[in-house]
């Protein structure tokens, strides 16, 4: 994940990385040095990047492999908490955090994903059209201090 990230990857595979080979959102099969990845173009944290779903027993090459190509970048490993601290940075919502079974779409500013035009409705739609009318005082917000 990252701004290098397509140079990364494109050192190890011979996939169109492209923004018309590979739009974001996408997956594809791809080759990732001596195996074989499902790859998708999103990341967690908001920047360019992928995700590759390798088979365990591939893992370590694939990891050593891409770790190599990275080495003209200065990039090193990073953690879990560095990766959802990027992610709040760019208000992206992780469920059993910011999103559970008692926060509303509204109250998580996910509000844009719900479509209460949907012909036929859907299921707790009428509950969320009270919280949409009557709405609470908790609301997600992002804040930064310096």
């Amino acid at each position: 994940m990252g701004p290098k990230s397509r140079d990364v990857l494109a050192a190890v595979t011979k996939a169109d990385l492209s923004n018309e080979g590979f739009a974001f959102g996408t997956g594809q099969t791809i080759d990732c040095g001596y195996a074989t990845a499902m790859a998708n173009r999103m990341a967690y944290v908001g920047e360019l990047g992928w995700e590759l779903i390798v088979p365990t027993e591939f893992m370590a090459g694939v990891y050593e492999t891409v770790m190599q190509a990275t080495a003209a970048y200065g990039v090193r490993d990073a953690g879990y908490y560095v990766r959802d601290g990027l992610r709040l940075e760019k208000g992206f919502c992780a469920w059993s955090r910011e999103l559970t079974p008692d926060i509303m779409p509204m109250q998580a500013g996910l509000s844009f994903a719900v479509d209460f035009d949907k012909p036929g409705g859907f299921v707790g739609m009428e509950a969320l059209l009270a919280a949409k009318e009557d709405p609470t005082d908790l609301n997600r917000a992002s804040c930064s201090w310096s």
